[in-house]
């Protein structure tokens, strides 16, 4: 049933369910008839219980009203009202200068209707907006499920049928509702047939607890032991059943004490809840991507403001090249907080030397006589590579493997991102994971460090173009120095032997 039809509560089914064996006059359903209705309507506050027979409209039963008389004359019967609706001012008029009931708000609802006799609900509010659609709806329902068991009580008179009202009522519910005593069934509705696939016939030869799921018996037979005897047991719970074919339903029971055919009983009503979850766990998991997502930019966000950051440094021409390189590499285990290692590398010519490195003993790096042959295993094609130790070892002498071992802590995973100058590959960023560690490299890390090592290579560029400006600068300003000293014999020589020498132009 799709969740805006339902406007009946189990809690107030199961109530009026129970209620209903007590009854044993016309008062007392008529009293619990409104005492339900003021649950399902919080802007209720008085009612009437009203029966229109042969040209005249009594007062059967009231709440909180202050009747001025309970029966009139009337020569025309008021119109039959087919659902729950707001009154107009002709039946809030009525009510007040016959009975005395005044009203801001009234709800009229049809609980029985014949040829010669037609009982009506008439329920007051203080308040002047009305009474909400939701409401209405709810009323709707329940007075729906009433008519019959009204129904029979006019026909039999007061004392009423017990196996009458809960077959009016009870069929008529959209939840599956049994009835049992410790164990066997006494009673179900046809929802409850299609829930579990068998037949009433079948159910009632049936011990109730073998359609429970081997994983929830033990609870739900706990639970009415418990109640049986008295004790705490909860009233709502879900558990798993299983229907004829098998299959596995996981539902939600509403379960409670009863009199019933003079024994205590549990009447338990069950709505089927397994869609709903469903439905519920899919809901959770794309909150759960959403979440991840939104991580996920968060900690884009702050990568893209460390790059930024180091671009901004690229810019402070005293920065020597150690000094950027030592940088670089803090700021990609920044934005790459699982990576607690790393280095930086570079060749000349054929070596390979260790110019930078967080974690590891970067003096003991520099002095290894490595070749740039050995780090042909750092080709780049694996961007994470686990324990990349055992790829070295394959491609180091022992001895020097040895002391390569001895400057590094163990590693989990490295990311490896080459360093391209001039179109050719000049070295290596690479960070680390701890050994120890339970955490991994995910693909945005590798993409992370990769922008890293293109900014590096873009500083050795800029590095490469300021610096062949500077050495321009510098011959021009010793051309023109030389071509003074020709007009003036005191200076020649005196600007190649006095570094930084500053021309003094003379008129």
């Amino acid at each position: 049933m799709k969740e805006e039809e339902k406007h009946f509560s189990d809690e107030e089914l199961n109530d009026f369910l129970s209620k209903t064996n007590l009854f044993e006059d016309e008062n007392t359903l008529f009293s619990s008839i409104l005492e339900i209705a003021f649950k399902l309507s919080e802007e209720a506050n008085c009612g009437v219980i009203l029966q229109v027979k042969d040209g005249s409209l009594s007062v059967k039963f009231s709440k909180n009203c202050n009747l001025k008389k309970k029966e009139v004359v009337i020569s025309i019967s008021p119109q039959v009202i087919p659902h729950c609706v707001n009154a107009n001012d002709k039946w809030k008029k009525m009510l007040q200068e016959n009975f005395g009931i005044k009203v801001n708000s009234l709800l009229v609802c049809p609980l029985l209707s014949k040829e010669n006799e037609k009982i009506l609900m008439a329920l007051g509010s203080t308040n002047d907006k009305g009474f909400p659609k939701d409401v209405l709806n709810s009323l709707n329902l329940y007075v729906s499920l009433l008519s019959n068991a009204l129904g029979i009580n006019m026909e039999h008179g007061a004392s009423l049928k017990k196996e009458s009202i809960y077959k009016s009522v009870v069929e008529r519910s959209h939840d599956a509702i049994i009835i049992f005593d410790n164990g066997r069934l006494l009673f179900v509705n046809e929802e409850f047939e299609k829930l579990v696939g068998y037949q009433k016939e079948e159910l009632l030869k049936m011990v109730a607890w073998n359609m429970v799921h081997p994983d929830d018996r033990e609870r739900l037979m706990k639970y009415a032991q418990n109640r049986r005897k008295g004790k705490k047991a909860p009233t709502e719970y879900t558990a798993k059943i299983l229907s004829k074919t098998g299959e596995i339903k996981l539902c939600h029971f509403n379960v409670k004490m009863i009199n019933f055919h003079g024994k205590p009983s549990l009447l338990a009503s069950i709505r089927d809840i397994t869609e709903e979850e469903k439905a519920k766990n899919k809901l959770e998991m794309a909150n759960s991507e959403i979440k991840k997502a939104y991580d996920e930019l968060e900690k884009l966000n702050l990568r893209f403001q460390n790059m930024t950051s180091l671009l901004a440094k690229m810019g402070i021409s005293r920065m020597n090249e150690e000094e950027f390189l030592q940088q670089v590499l803090k700021s990609a285990l920044q934005v790459v907080p699982v990576a607690k290692y790393g280095s930086i590398s570079l060749f000349e010519n054929d070596k390979w030397k260790f110019v930078a490195a967080a974690g590891h003993d970067i003096e003991k790096l520099k002095k290894i006589p490595l070749k740039r042959e050995y780090a042909m295993t750092r080709d780049g094609r694996d961007t994470i590579i686990h324990n990349i130790m055992d790829k070295d070892k394959r491609a180091i002498p022992p001895d020097l493997f040895k002391k390569l071992a001895d400057a590094t802590f163990p590693t989990k995973e490295t990311i490896i991102a080459p360093l391209d100058l001039s179109g050719k590959e000049e070295g290596f960023l690479s960070v680390d994971i701890p050994i120890d560690s339970d955490e991994s490299f995910s693909e945005e890390d590798a993409k992370a460090v990769e922008s890293f090592s293109k900014i590096a290579s873009a500083f050795y560029i800029l590095r490469k173009y300021s610096t062949a400006q500077e050495e321009m600068k510098e011959k021009i300003t010793m051309v023109l120095v030389k071509a003074l000293e020709k007009y003036d014999l005191y200076t020649q020589g005196h600007s190649e032997r006095v570094p930084g020498t500053q021309l003094n132009w003379r008129r």
